[in-house]
């Protein structure tokens, strides 16, 4: 629901709610004798104008408090992160890399890359990239996209830290994208997973982990 629509329906809210206030308190005055609709029914319909009103305000409150909130993410960086295993035509070996791309109002400077686990509070932080990609630091700019290319080995270093701090598991690893004011993460995907594990089975190392 956009902003606009939001303050539509308010406005519509707060009319239905007139509206239904009025025609209640023309309907109670035209069925009631002069000295008891003065006594009693006067207070008591000043009583609910009083609760509507409150309510009115409250509601109004938290109409703005929203949509400062999604003014305040509209004006705030974001990315998108793609992270997978790709091929590139005349290179038959796979690779990973992730493609992070900027679509929030302001720029965003990636400063790390980094492997995490659910299971652990220690984080393996990518040190080497190709050089046919982009290397942290890189600034970007909205609609801007860099593509950060894992050098070979650095399945090796995830499997280790897979088995060190990682539990074991792969499922529970994610990567995270470090800027100058936020933190981005997405989950190794079933691609990413299978890639590794076939780099396992195919390695030397022998080590046994859970998928």
């Amino acid at each position: 629901m956009s902003n606009k629509h939001i303050i539509i329906f308010s406005i519509l809210l707060s009319i239905i709610v007139a509206f239904i206030s009025f025609v209640l308190g023309i309907s109670i005055g035209a069925s009631s004798e002069q000295e008891s609709f003065l006594k009693f029914t006067i207070p008591i319909l000043g009583v609910i104008g009083n609760w509507v009103a409150g309510v009115g305000a409250i509601f109004a409150v938290f109409v703005a408090l929203w949509l400062a909130e999604q003014q305040r993410k509209r004006d705030s960086e974001n990315l998108k992160l793609n992270f997978s295993a790709f091929i590139t035509a005349g290179n038959p070996n796979s690779y990973l890399a992730v493609a992070v791309t900027s679509n929030g109002n302001k720029p965003s400077r990636i400063n790390s890359i980094s492997v995490h686990s659910k299971s652990s509070k220690i984080a393996l932080v990518i040190m080497q990239f190709d050089i046919e990609g982009h290397q942290p630091p890189t600034l970007l700019n909205y609609g801007e996209q860099a593509r950060f290319i894992f050098v070979p080995k650095t399945e090796e270093g995830i499997r280790n830290f897979v088995k060190e701090n990682g539990s074991g598991l792969y499922k529970n690893l994610y990567l995270g994208i470090s800027t100058s004011t936020s933190f981005f993460k997405t989950p190794f995907s079933p691609a990413v997973i299978e890639y590794l594990q076939k780099i396992m089975l195919t390695s030397d190392c022998g080590s046994k982990s859970t998928f």
